[in-house]
């Protein structure tokens, strides 16, 4: 959610403290028509200020998701990448959006630097070849001080510039640095639409390709969805502004 119900509802009460004070500050001999005709013009003018500075709810979609229930992947088997040996994952998008962030299993072979600058990239799926690039992400990773490649963990990528289609195929490339660390990315547990997708392999920065096999790594891409979805209390304020309006022009 982009913004709290809590959010809208605290601010709600905040608009109708005002609107008592003003009535509290009227003339006394102002009449109850009057006083009514005064709520209904603030409750108008507090609702389009209210909601002109609000942003509504919007809806996350799950593009690939081949990790199990709670997150889980295979921690005994995985795949590296260092150098120019990288490692890519074909997946076939369940939905339409722009990619807001990437969620993968990986540790660590070794341990040569306090820190390794990982990247993924997104490519269209052309065969056994790498297609063209819609967008990368770069995350600097710190090793740990205690190397164990059976223990993986989720690191999450974001900063995307890439959009996906539904029911088209892509590759998810993981790149590293040269003289860096091996960066392990952990096997996927079959899921219902998710069977784990089909790997490639490169030993020569990209340009030829070994493949298909399976299964994949765990892979997660989350997209924006094209659709907002107002807050409830967004609607009753506007529906409360609505009346406001409406009770103060029929007064006129």
């Amino acid at each position: 959610m982009v913004a709290s119900t809590e959010n809208y509802l605290e601010r709600a009460a905040g608009r109708i403290v005002e609107y008592l004070s003003v009535i509290a500050k009227t003339n006394n001999s102002m009449s109850w028509e009057g006083r009514m005709k005064s709520i209904a013009r603030l409750i108008a003018l507090s609702t389009i200020s209210l909601l002109a500075s609000t942003r509504p709810c919007v809806a996350s979609l799950i593009a690939w998701d081949s990790f199990s229930a709670g997150d889980g992947f295979v921690a005994s088997s995985y795949e590296g990448a260092f150098s120019d040996f990288w490692y890519a994952v074909e997946f076939q998008s369940q939905e339409t959006g722009n990619v807001t962030l990437v969620e993968v299993p990986l540790s660590f072979g070794e341990r040569r630097t306090n820190s390794v600058d990982v990247t993924l990239s997104i490519h269209e799926a052309t065969g056994s070849a790498l297609g063209p690039l819609l967008g990368s992400s770069t995350k600097s990773i710190g090793v740990p001080s205690t190397i164990d490649d059976t223990i993986g963990r989720i690191f999450s990528f974001d900063g995307w510039s890439s959009s996906l289609t539904g029911g088209n195929k892509y590759w998810m490339v993981l790149s590293a640095p040269p003289s860096t660390h091996q960066v392990n990315w952990h096997t996927a547990v079959p899921q219902p639409f998710a069977t784990g997708g089909i790997e490639y392999r490169s030993t020569d920065g990209g340009t030829t390709w070994s493949g298909p096999s399976s299964p994949a790594s765990a892979l997660r891409v989350t997209l924006a969805g094209g659709n907002t979805i107002p807050e409830p209390t967004t609607l009753s304020i506007l529906t409360l502004g609505l009346v406001g309006i409406g009770y103060s022009r029929r007064k006129n």
